[in-house]
């Protein structure tokens, strides 16, 4: 459901607690939504659905017109709900920053459980970010993409090391060199780049 801690930017440099609170203020999907997907998800779970006068209804609509509600988070609603409708619409752009604040009111206001959100992001892809549960797991997914990049760091030096073998090795054997000699240089070079 969530993707790499590296998709953040700036990720190695942030506490553990703005991990989690950048993970909770971005619930943007990891690409497009596709509009039938969305529709139906919408319909399946209570939100939003065609009448027998192919209007719209349900709780969405509710919301965008109740006055009491955010005007920003009812315009958001009104924009995405006249865009499912166009006959034109192919996706929605859920993985844009700008739906965020839409995104996550809509999440967050609507009495989704986990098992519902879960399947929102799933039909899309997942998440654009990840969302961490505490600071123990954004430290623990922290400590484990720097652990990677490191290990990456370590296979890139001993892929370095072999070619510089390959290449004394080759140099020895074009040069009739005395082949101990070279692979002892050799072994210098790899301590010397591994170090």
């Amino acid at each position: 459901m969530s993707s790499d801690i590296t998709t953040i930017p700036g990720w190695r440099d942030m506490t553990a607690a703005e991990l989690v609170a950048f993970g909770a203020a971005n619930p943007q999907t990891a690409g497009p939504y596709p509009v039938d997907e969305l529709v139906n998800w919408l319909r399946e779970n209570g939100l939003a659905r065609y009448d027998t006068n192919g209007a719209w209804e349900g709780l969405l609509v509710s919301i965008a017109q109740n006055g009491q509600a955010p005007i920003a988070f009812r315009n958001g609603l009104i924009d995405m709900l006249s865009h499912l409708r166009n006959p034109k619409s192919v996706q929605v752009d859920t993985h844009l920053d700008s739906y965020a604040p839409l995104l996550g009111a809509l999440l967050a206001s609507t009495g989704l459980s986990d098992e519902q959100i879960a399947e929102f992001y799933e039909r899309d892809g997942g998440r654009k970010y990840p969302l961490f549960a505490s600071q123990a797991e954004a430290t623990a997914a922290q400590a484990a993409a720097i652990l990677r990049e490191a290990q990456a760091a370590a296979r890139g030096q001993i892929s370095a090391a072999i070619s510089l073998a390959d290449a004394a090795r080759f140099t020895a054997e074009q040069a009739g060199s005395d082949g101990a000699a070279c692979v002892a240089a050799w072994l210098a070079k790899v301590s010397e780049v591994l170090a």
